[in-house]
C-alpha cells in the first residue's frame, strides 16, 4: 500500500526511537515507501497511486482483487507481474489501452464507457500506476 508522504516522514522520524522494534518497523515502512516512490512515473505521485487504489477498489476489485482473476469462466486475466508479462500486457501503454477500451468480458472505462462508469484520462493513469506498482510488488 502506498503511504502518504506525511506518513513517510513520520516513519523516518521514528528511526531515532529508543525501542529497536519501533526503529525496525519505521525503517521497513520508510524503505517500502521509498521503493514505491522510486517506481512512480514522472508527473505522477503517491497521491495519484492512492487515487488509483480507490478507483481500483470501486470498479476493478470485484474481478481482480489482489491482482487475481475472480471470473475464470469469462477468460479474464490476472494482474500479477507474471500474468501481465505472459499476456504481453506488462507495459503502461498496454494496461492503459485495456482499462480505456476494455477487452473480452472486461468493460471499457474510457470515453467509450457509459457516463456513470467513465474514468477521465487522469483516473486511468492513476489506476494503471496502482496496478503496475502492485503487480511489481506481488499485490502485497
Amino acid at each position: 500500500r502506498a503511504m502518504p508522504l506525511s506518513a513517510v516522514v513520520v516513519s523516518l522520524s521514528l528511526l531515532a526511537h529508543p525501542s529497536p522494534r519501533v526503529r525496525a518497523s519505521a525503517l521497513m515502512r520508510g524503505a517500502a515507501s521509498v521503493a514505491i516512490a522510486a517506481t512512480i512515473q514522472p508527473g505522477l505521485s503517491i497521491a495519484d497511486m492512492e487515487a488509483g487504489k480507490v478507483l481500483f477498489d470501486q470498479k476493478c476489485a470485484a474481478c481482480h482483487a489482489g491482482g487475481g482473476n475472480n471470473v475464470p469462466f469469462y477468460g479474464a486475466k490476472g494482474l500479477t507481474d507474471a500474468a501481465l508479462k505472459a499476456n504481453g500486457l506488462d507495459t503502461t501503454e498496454a494496461i492503459t489501452q485495456i482499462v480505456a477500451k476494455g477487452k473480452g468480458a472486461m468493460p471499457a472505462f474510457g470515453s467509450e464507457a457509459p457516463p456513470f462508469a467513465r474514468f477521465t484520462s487522469e483516473q486511468i493513469d492513476d489506476v494503471v500506476l496502482y496496478v503496475r506498482n502492485q503487480a511489481s510488488q506481488g499485490w502485497k
